[in-house]
């Protein structure tokens, strides 16, 4: 390797929020000078609709990937201040997933849209949805583990302190039978946690409206490697460990044996709510985990990457080129949702975009990166 390039491979070494799609941050790469930095990213794609769509009316057919619809969603904005391979940081993040069988896609569609069932079909849904925000306080060490001339290991850990903001489970699992094309006959249940539930959409009036909060922790972990000067890798989970307790969080239970009747013009007729509560409920945060090798030469490299959340495997493939000393530009293909993007990095900056390749209006996959930061 050039002197050059040994002068040029620290600067972009990954940043503590990667490029990866579902902001991870990889809490071995804190940087050991005294850095401040502003970042956020945010990346959102699902298999069934538009992004524009997604809470509209449905105008389009839902499409599904092997019969069911996955969607995932991820952000994250980042303060930090690092030195001597510690960091402190201010953050808020969100995450989003859900997944949808084709009886679930077509019921909703077919409400949203006011479509009369097919008689004498039976559809069995499956129906998930799981949200929430939050914001905290990080603290992350990085370590080096092995440092010879031709092997170096670093190792890091963070700790976050959570505050809750809002979240949303849904479950929704059952039969419902086309009797006609005016009648079902649903046999199902429904189990909606949300912040948002009160009394002005459907809450039982005789608790009240609630005022949930949360308190929680998470804890990311990573190793990262290099060998033989141009090869180098890194396995990140971020939330290894992490849950939210929400207080007083607003619960509605539904479980209906019975039939439901359209009028005339297709309008499901209102189904009474079942029981609703205000409890204490402990919400899992689900770990998100990024395994990634990559190969440098001086004006150019190649990386590749697995990112696993839930059950939702987001391959890809980033190329890079080194337009000059401080400037490099990266292109990056994912496969699970087919996007690519760009990404401009400067040794103080970075930003970048990421889509499918449609139109803002018929989109399934967006992302954004950006990021300042400033040695001292």
């Amino acid at each position: 390797m050039t002197p050059i390039a040994r002068r040029l491979l620290p600067l972009f070494l990954p940043l503590p929020v990667l490029a990866s799609p579902l902001a991870l941050h990889n809490p071995a790469a804190i940087p050991d000078a005294l850095t401040a930095g502003v970042a956020i990213q945010a990346f959102a794609g699902n298999d069934a609709l538009p992004l524009k769509e997604l809470d509209g009316e449905w105008a389009q057919y839902p499409r599904t990937l092997h019969g069911k619809a996955e969607a995932v969603g991820s952000a994250r904005a980042d303060l930090t201040v690092s030195h001597h391979d510690w960091q402190v940081g201010l953050f808020s993040r969100a995450e989003a997933w859900a997944s949808a069988n084709r009886d679930a896609l077509d019921l909703v569609y077919q409400d949203k849209n006011d479509i009369k069932p097919e008689a004498g079909r039976r559809y069995q849904a499956d129906y998930r949805l799981e949200t929430f925000t939050a914001s905290g306080l990080q603290l992350g060490k990085q370590l080096a583990l092995i440092n010879s001339d031709h092997f170096k290991l670093r190792a890091g850990a963070a700790a976050s302190l959570l505050q809750g903001h809002q979240m949303r489970e849904d479950s929704v699992q059952g039969d419902a039978n086309a009797l006609s094309d005016q009648q079902y006959r649903i046999n199902a249940q429904r189990t909606l946690r949300y912040t948002g539930l009160n009394t002005r959409n459907g809450f039982n009036s005789f608790l009240g409206d609630a005022s949930p909060e949360a308190q929680g922790y998470a804890l990311d972990l990573a190793l990262a490697w290099q060998w033989q000067d141009n090869w180098q890798g890194r396995i990140v989970v971020n939330d290894a460990l992490g849950q939210l307790k929400w207080k007083d969080l607003p619960t509605s239970k539904l479980e209906g044996d019975t039939n439901v009747d359209l009028d005339a013009n297709g309008n499901r007729e209102p189904i009474i709510s079942g029981q609703d509560s205000r409890t204490n409920y402990t919400q899992k945060l689900h770990s998100k985990t990024e395994l990634a090798a990559s190969y440098q030469q001086e004006s150019w490299g190649y990386e590749a990457s697995v990112t696993r959340y839930r059950n939702i495997t987001l391959p890809q493939l980033v190329i890079r080129y080194q337009l000059s000393e401080s400037w490099q530009l990266r292109a990056n293909y994912e496969t699970r949702f087919a996007s690519a993007g760009l990404e401009l990095r400067h040794r103080y900056f970075q930003i970048g975009l990421q889509s499918d390749g449609r139109s803002l209006a018929s989109s399934r996959t967006f992302g954004l990166s950006a990021g300042i930061y400033l040695p001292f």
